[in-house]
This record gives C-alpha cells, sequence and structure tokens, in this order.
C-alpha cells in the first residue's frame, strides 16, 4: 500500500498526516489493464472493493472487475460485459489474486510475485492486484519500473508465484 499524506484545515494551518491508500469505493474507475493483440482488443476495470478482512500481513478485498473485448478494426462495447467476483489480498509476503475454481468446488489463488518472475496463466492478476492494492492503472506492470516500484513498497521479488486451490477465500489468510 502507497503512503500519501492527507492535509487537515486546523484554523488556519494544515496538519499533514500520513495514510495507507486503500481501494475507494465510488466513481468512476480506471481501466487497469488494455490491450490489443492477433485482431482482438480487451479491457478490465475494477468497479467496487469492499474490505473483507485485515490481518498484519495484508487486507483481503472483495472485487468486481469488468471486462470487454472487440474487434481491433471496430470500436468498443459502450458497457463492460462480463463481471466477476473475485478476490485480491494486498500483502508484502503473500499477495494473491483469488477466483472462484471454474472447474469445481472452492477457489483457486494465484500467488503472485510483484516486481519478480510472472507465469502467463497468471498476468491478468498483477494488473488487478496493482490497481486495488496500490492504485497503479493501466501500466506495464512488468517493467523495470514497476520491479523498482515493487521493491521501494518492500516485496522481495522471490515470493512463489504459483496456483493453488483454496476451499474458502479466507484460506489464504492461513498460508
Amino acid at each position: 500500500m502507497m503512503n500519501l499524506t492527507v492535509l487537515i484545515p486546523i484554523g488556519l494551518l494544515f496538519v499533514a498526516l500520513p495514510v495507507l491508500a486503500q481501494p475507494q469505493g465510488g466513481g468512476v474507475k480506471p481501466i487497469v489493464q488494455s490491450d490489443c493483440r492477433q485482431g482482438q482488443c480487451w479491457e478490465s476495470q475494477v468497479l467496487g472493493t469492499r474490505l473483507e478482512q485485515q490481518t498484519p500481513q495484508g487486507r483481503l478485498y472483495q472485487v468486481t472487475v469488468g471486462r470487454r473485448s472487440w474487434p481491433m478494426d471496430g470500436k468498443p462495447p459502450a458497457q463492460l460485459g462480463e463481471r466477476s467476483q473475485d478476490y485480491v489480498y494486498c500483502s508484502r509476503t503473500r499477495p494473491a489474486f483469488i477466483f472462484r475454481n471454474p472447474a469445481g468446488a472452492g477457489y483457486l489463488a494465484h500467488l503472485l510475485n510483484p516486481g519478480g518472475e510472472s507465469f502467463g496463466y497468471n498476468q491478468n492478476a498483477y494488473p488487478v492486484y496493482w490497481g486495488v492494492c496500490h492504485s497503479v492503472y493501466n501500466q506495464d506492470v512488468f517493467s523495470p519500473a514497476m520491479t523498482q516500484k515493487a521493491k521501494q513498497l518492500g516485496y522481495p521479488l522471490n515470493l512463489s508465484s504459483d496456483q493453488i486451490g483454496l476451499p474458502r477465500v479466507a484460506d489464504i489468510l492461513q498460508r
């Protein structure tokens, strides 16, 4: 989470207080990811977030993600067509993107390594993670600049990048 400063007026003076950035509930959300490849364009947007649980290791958020796609030579649809209820665990030690298991019961968690190694199966999770946890939107989250940002934020760059099954979303907190 980013450190921000809030100015609070007290009489004619302003007092600066540091605060921890966290997902905001209202307003228009920025696009977290967009791209065009092989004749197809797409984008993802975090439409809403809700804090589920907080531990000393991080914060677990339920997120609503909207997606749309269109032919490269066409115009994007006016509305986001596909929506999902997913989860993001903002943590320097166990960052994760969690979603319903499409092949059965429970959930799948993509364990992430912000700034470090990633794999094809979990690359779409990183932009949502960076957007929800650090207010980084529509950037190349795999660039050298983002590796530096991850280091500055305290990520060790050698975390496990894996996919695991979870019976319940909250089970990520015990891993």
